[in-house]
């Protein structure tokens, strides 16, 4: 099986629609692939809670329940990443996502939009591919290419924790600090 993860609060802003139907095709073609969305509507906004339940809707009507499980917010999302194959963001705007370098850390091929601050964090095809959001063509094409090579999925997994270690993490911080503070 391969476990598709989008970590990140329940808004049309993020777009989980345009993954949802994304993991409709592709279901055509592959028969061991699951979606996890984890995150939770926004409690404090009417248009959060309705874009919930119409996405939720959509997966009922589209018979997609055994395809896409949304499994909301969690504590033990590490846990969770580390067990999945490809991390996506279908995101129409960021900053510098959280949830795509937690994503790296754990080692993860990402696929993610290409918004704010999300192509720093990406060598295409290096660890991961960018698109444009709501170009749902494009993000088939490229989960098509990782569900169907693992060993491409765990090339590109390390070369995203690698990316995090050597250019984001606390060490790398205080590195180029130091060496801005010497130059």
């Amino acid at each position: 099986a391969v476990l598709i993860i989008m970590a990140s609060g329940i808004l049309f802003g993020k777009g989980q629609k345009d993954l949802i139907k994304s993991m409709e095709c592709l279901a055509k073609e592959f028969d061991d692939i699951y979606l996890l969305i984890a995150g939770s509507p926004v409690d404090s906004s009417p248009e959060s809670i309705k874009y919930f339940k119409e996405i939720h809707n959509y997966v009922t009507a589209n018979n997609l329940n055994n395809l896409v499980h949304f499994i909301g917010w969690r504590s033990d999302i590490r846990d969770i990443l580390e067990k999945s194959d490809i991390y996506v963001s279908t995101s129409y705007t960021e900053s510098f996502p959280v949830a795509v370098r937690e994503a790296m850390l754990a080692s993860l091929p990402v696929i993610v939009t290409d918004v704010g601050g999300t192509c720093e964090l990406v060598d295409i095809n290096e660890n991961g591919y960018l698109f444009e959001p709501g170009d749902l063509e494009t993000l088939n094409n490229y989960l098509k290419i990782l569900v169907d090579n693992a060993s491409l999925r765990k090339t590109m997994g390390l070369k995203s924790k690698r990316i995090i270690d050597t250019r984001f993490s606390t060490k790398a911080y205080a590195r180029n600090f130091e060496n801005m503070f010497w130059e």
